[in-house]
C-alpha cells in the first residue's frame, strides 16, 4: 500500500492539480496537508469521485478531518 501526503495550500484554487495526482499516483492512502477551506466548502463530492473511479480492489477511502469530527466520504 501507498501512502502519500499533498500539501495542497488552498484546495479549491488546486483541485484539479490534485485530482491529476491522485490518478497518477494512485496512494492507498493520502494526507492532505494545508487544505485552506472551511468545512462546507471542502470539495468533499470531487475527492469521493475519484475514490470511486479507481479499479475494484484498488479504491481508496476518503475523510474529511475538521474541528468537530471525521466524516466518511
Amino acid at each position: 500500500m501507498k501512502i502519500a501526503t499533498f500539501n495542497v495550500n488552498r484546495i479549491n484554487g488546486r483541485l484539479s492539480v490534485l485530482l491529476r495526482w491522485l490518478e497518477e499516483a494512485r496512494p492507498g492512502v493520502v494526507c492532505l496537508e494545508e487544505s485552506k477551506a472551511p468545512d462546507g466548502r471542502f470539495p468533499i463530492r470531487e475527492i469521493g469521485s475519484a475514490s470511486r473511479r479507481r479499479a475494484a480492489g484498488t479504491s481508496f477511502q476518503s475523510f474529511r478531518i475538521s474541528n468537530s469530527a471525521a466524516r466518511r466520504v
